[in-house]
């Protein structure tokens, strides 16, 4: 085996310039000035969420956060992915997932009208997956979301 002592001069001219570590370092500062919403529903935050009144962004970001902390599995979190998908009602066709949409949804009120759909049309496996994520939503935000709704 035999190790190159000589210099790596591609290593040295693929390093960031002044120019991107700037970028980089505005990019820090604009990630702290986040909306104070999504901070408080965000992983490891010591606030309930509060899931009648939150964005897309911020259920998905509050699953994925159960998920990487093993508090939910993947099949568990298909009821949440469905509801952060926003579709257009005149369409019938879903958009792609606009995470960026800043608009609050009650998202016990659209469980429950989901859980009520999944009855009338006799789809067990829907009601099953709905009422499993009632229970998670209930279990994170407690007693409060009975009144809420």
């Amino acid at each position: 085996m035999r190790i190159e002592t000589a210099n790596n001069y591609l290593a040295a001219s693929q390093r960031p310039s002044s120019a991107d570590r700037t970028s980089s370092s505005s990019f820090s500062a604009a990630l702290s000035t986040a909306p104070a919403s999504t901070a408080q529903t965000g992983p490891g935050s010591a606030a309930p969420p509060d899931f009648t009144s939150m964005t897309r962004q911020e259920l998905f970001d509050w699953m994925n956060g159960k998920i990487k902390r093993g508090e939910m599995s993947l099949d568990d979190s298909s009821a949440f992915l469905g509801m952060t998908v926003k579709i257009p009602v005149g369409t019938g066709q879903g958009a792609p997932i606009a995470l960026d949409d800043w608009e609050r949804v009650n998202f016990v009120q659209l469980a429950r009208d989901g859980i009520a759909g999944a009855q009338s049309r006799n789809d067990a496996m829907t009601l099953a997956m709905l009422q499993s994520a009632m229970q998670m939503m209930q279990g994170d935000h407690g007693a409060n979301i009975s009144r809420h709704a």
